[in-house]
Formats: structure tokens, C-alpha cells, sequence
């Protein structure tokens, strides 16, 4: 392996468009390219070259596996000299934000949200308070939700997230805005 080879420090963040990588700095190089595989060609290209240690990688589709890697170099007197090995991540982005609605009638609560691409379902959650601690309320398959279990008069607050379910992990996306009802 080459001393300049980008080790296992290879960690991300994510949102439903983006990925940022972010490394440890690897001692003597100059630089780091940054690669995205792309799927049709069935081989690794440079997205950007870098002297930082990270990376945002935009325009991406949400709900979607990339897989990338990080090559270190080094700059010499006779050219640039390229890390022999690359670290390799696979990194499912985000799925869309589920835009929520919250309607109280006839002692019912009615739930409806935006649908996201390509997910396994959606998790309702709830609290007492705004920024309170919030507990799962249902996991539902579909962009709807009833419940009559709030029959306490309060006021409740409500958030949903998208799921999907891979091979090896459960990806979430953001919660959706917080929507209150006060039950009578």
C-alpha cells in the first residue's frame, strides 16, 4: 500500500440531494480527487480535486446508493504521483422531506403527507411539547394516518420521517416540520 493511501477515516454526511465526505489528512500529500462511480459506464470518474479533507457532492437523486472514493497525490519535481489505493464508501442519500398536514375532526386526528420516492414508509411521531421529547406513534406504509388515541384535551405535536430499508442499514430522512392540534 502506498504511504499515501487515504485510510478507513472515510466518514460522510448526507442530506436528499448531497453528500459530503470528510477524511483525515494524509501526511505528504498535496491534494485529494474526489471519484463517483458512475453506474452506466461501470467505472469510477473524478468529480473534484481538492487540498481540503472534504468534499460536497451535489445534484444528487434522493433515496439513491453512490458509491465514491478518495485518492491522495503528491506533486514532484518530474509530475503528480497518485496514491496507489483509494479508500471506497457506498452512501445511500436522504429521501425527500415529507411536507406533513394535521386536521382534528370528531375526536379523530387525521395525518396526510407528501409521498417519497422509492421509500419502505413513514414513521408518525409525538409529544406533549413543541421541542419535547417525541415518541413513535405509528409506522405506516402509505401517506395517510387516523388515530382516536388523543382524547385528553391538550394541545400534541406531531412530526413524520420517510424510511427505507437496505440489505445492511434503516436510512431515514429529515422530520418534516412540526404540526400541533389541540384536542377538545
Amino acid at each position: 500500500a502506498s504511504p499515501l493511501a487515504v485510510t478507513a477515516d472515510l466518514n460522510f454526511s448526507r442530506t436528499a440531494s448531497s453528500v459530503t465526505l470528510k477524511w483525515k489528512k494524509v501526511t505528504g500529500a498535496d491534494g485529494y480527487r474526489v471519484y463517483i462511480y458512475n453506474k452506466e459506464e461501470k467505472k469510477y470518474e473524478a468529480y473534484d480535486t481538492v487540498t481540503k479533507v472534504n468534499c460536497k457532492i451535489t445534484d444528487l437523486e434522493d433515496n439513491t446508493a453512490y458509491k465514491f472514493a478518495v485518492k491522495a497525490y503528491v506533486k514532484t519535481a518530474s509530475g503528480t504521483v497518485w496514491a496507489d489505493e483509494s479508500e471506497k464508501i457506498t452512501v445511500r442519500t436522504l429521501s425527500t422531506t415529507p411536507s406533513l398536514g394535521v386536521e382534528y375532526d370528531d375526536g379523530a386526528i387525521d395525518f396526510k403527507w407528501s409521498k417519497s420516492s422509492g421509500v419502505t414508509g413513514y414513521v408518525v411521531y409525538y409529544s406533549t411539547s413543541k421541542n419535547g421529547s417525541y415518541k413513535k406513534l405509528a409506522t405506516v406504509k402509505g401517506t395517510s394516518y387516523s388515530t382516536k388515541k388523543f382524547d385528553d384535551a391538550d394541545t400534541y405535536y406531531f412530526k413524520v420521517r420517510a424510511y427505507t430499508k437496505t440489505s445492511d442499514a434503516t436510512v431515514y430522512s429529515a422530520y418534516s416540520s412540526v404540526k400541533s392540534v389541540t384536542v377538545k
